[in-house]
């Protein structure tokens, strides 16, 4: 259950932490080249963002030769960095590697056991649909570039290719999203036949790379034409459990899920060898589930590994420009401004620790206070905004961020007049004069790239959930209501609201029977769904109905995301001690 990710880095200001955060954009993708020739996470840093602001230049009385010098900085970071930076890069492409491999290692059991459930050329049909499904991607598969003898030259320019597509899908998606100006229905028309234009015109130019008789092995490999229906196509009910096809990473998982339909027309197979095929599938995916696993875990530390890299390189932008650009007043008035950018709240729990403050007990007393009236004013200010659902209008961040002045400045002038001789005096040294950070008008990014039009029913889901995951409980409940006054059949609604309902640690708020009314019309719905599972679980435990309550957690940890099986096992763990579930 999360907020919107534009509001919560408003708001993080108001009581929470950092005032700076209000006007760093969203991150981008890590390794994409920056508009002075690094990373922008470098730049986004948000002590080296700081100088790269007109506001802050001027208070700094930056000089055009410091200025230079500052954005070559980044790059130079990145030079240093390069070695460690190399090893990450091969790390990653090993584990990339690595999934390849699972990928092909599952397929070849789907197509093995193909052979004993399908005649020999439906069995070769369903491998070509696989290759019109991948399409340009097919050529980075092992046993593709062995069939078609590619050059290792060719390898590259359509691994290229590929890589360039993926790009273009991008500026497609952000072009086609500001020409329809929120309309998600309109996007939608635009977007697929724009996609499969681009993908076509990609797939010609990768033909256009292969000799003729390589072109015409492709034809023999792919045989005739088939394209791949757009959307999902419903599961069965008879059909196997999804467990780790819950994401459909695999060619092969995609043909016999979302596709199955169009792939049983196609094969002309019955609906009772389609069901094998999705359970040999299965098979094959347990049978390489602990190299699913440690790929998984690989993947999880090298983002870490990854995400601190580019956090040490942003603090060593930020380190050279002290060492090397600023002069010794510019630095010390820059230390005042990253003292200042952590917000009235952050900046009050520093200084209550600081002991040469020599805070009396009475100061300590106040200074809490203070914070706390600060942090109340900035949810009184939050309720008043739109549902976390909707999209900020240009006029509502600025309100949002004069406000937030507005609040910090009267938390400020409390906290000095509380301040002796002494204490005004360190505090100058620390921090000097105020500095109004809503002058800094360089963070475009502050409004998501489209103003998404959001539904009155999804706005109170998100208000519901947010305030269910912040233990705002009466707020919840009522957004719940609302919600279900909207949009009553919205799985999602139903779900969440179920979860609530059958959790809630006040038990006014709980009502066991109807949680599991509703969960049992979910499951019927979707029986294999985890999360459905799992709020079926805990609906029987809140009941008092154990027993059902472990069988149904037992079962959503089969199908359930890795990354979900940890948080299952625990409540599950817990009604095979007769107690139900308190989230």
């Amino acid at each position: 259950m999360r907020r919107s990710l534009w509001l919560a880095l408003l708001l993080l200001p108001l009581g929470f932490p950092a005032l700076c955060l209000a006007q760093v954009p969203a991150m981008v993708p890590l390794g994409v080249p920056g508009p002075l020739g690094g990373s922008p996470l470098i730049q986004h840093e948000p002590g080296f963002r700081l100088l790269l602001t007109r506001s802050v230049q001027q208070e700094l009385r930056l000089d055009r030769d410091q200025l230079a010098r500052i954005d070559k900085i980044p790059a130079a970071v990145l030079a240093q960095y390069k070695e460690e930076r190399a090893r990450l890069e091969a790390q990653a492409a090993t584990i990339n590697q690595g999934l390849e491999r699972l990928t092909e290692t599952i397929d070849q059991g789907v197509f093995q056991a193909a052979g004993t459930i399908l005649k020999p050329e439906q069995s070769a049909r369903l491998r070509q649909l696989k290759y019109h499904l991948m399409g340009i991607n097919a050529f980075q598969l092992g046993a593709v570039q062995k069939e078609l003898n590619l050059s290792d030259k060719q390898r590259e320019a359509l691994k290229k290719l590929a890589e360039k597509m993926l790009d273009e899908q991008l500026v497609l998606v952000q072009k086609i999203t500001a020409e329809s100006k929120g309309n998600v229905e309109e996007f939608n028309k635009r977007f697929g036949p724009a996609e499969s234009a681009l993908m076509r015109k990609t797939f010609e130019q990768a033909l256009g790379l292969l000799s003729m008789a390589q072109r015409q092995k492709w034809q023999q490999l792919t045989g005739a034409p088939w394209t791949a229906p757009r959307g999902a196509a419903p599961f069965q009910p008879d059909d196997p459990p999804l467990g780790p096809l819950a994401d459909l990473s695999s060619p092969t998982a995609q043909l016999l899920g979302l596709h199955g339909a169009a792939v049983s027309e196609e094969l002309k197979v019955t609906g009772e060898q389609l069901s094998q095929l999705r359970k040999a599938l299965m098979e094959a995916y347990r049978n390489n589930a602990k190299t699913q696993e440690q790929l998984a875990l690989q993947q999880v530390d090298q983002a870490r590994k990854e995400i601190e890299l580019w956090s040490r390189m942003g603090l060593a932008a930020r380190a050279q420009v002290e060492k090397e650009v600023l002069k010794p007043e510019q630095r010390e008035r820059y230390n005042q401004l990253l003292k200042q950018m952590v917000g009235v709240d952050g900046l009050m729990t520093v200084l209550l620790q600081l002991p040469q403050y020599k805070w009396t007990a009475e100061q300590k007393k106040q200074l809490l206070a203070i914070q706390a009236d600060h942090a109340q004013a900035g949810r009184a200010f939050l309720r008043t905004l739109p549902s976390p659902g909707a999209s900020p209008t240009e006029e509502m961040v600025r309100t949002i961020t004069t406000k937030v002045m507005e609040l910090d400045r009267k938390a400020i002038e409390k906290l000095g007049a509380l301040l002796d001789a002494e204490q005004k005096k360190l505090w100058q040294s620390e921090y000097g004069t105020p500095f109004d950070f809503s002058s800094i008008t360089e963070y475009p990014a502050l409004a998501p790239p489209a103003s998404w039009t959001i539904s009155p029913a999804s706005q109170a889901i998100q208000r519901a959930v947010t305030h269910f995951s912040r233990k705002e409980y009466a707020q919840a409940s009522a957004a719940f209501q609302e919600a279900e006054k909207l949009d009553g059949e919205n799985p999602y609604l139903r779900n969440n609201y179920a979860f609530f309902l059958a959790t809630c640690p006040e038990d006014k708020y709980r009502d066991g029977k109807k949680a599991l009314s509703m969960a049992k019309e979910l499951v019927a719905r979707e029986p294999r769904n985890g999360e459905f599972l799992d709020t079926l679980a805990a609906a029987h435990a809140e009941v008092g109905e154990f027993d059902e309550a472990v069988q149904c957690a037992s079962r959503a940890i089969e199908v359930a995301a890795p990354f979900r099986k940890t948080e299952y096992q625990q409540r599950l763990q817990r009604y095979k001690e007769k107690k139900p579930a308190r989230d």
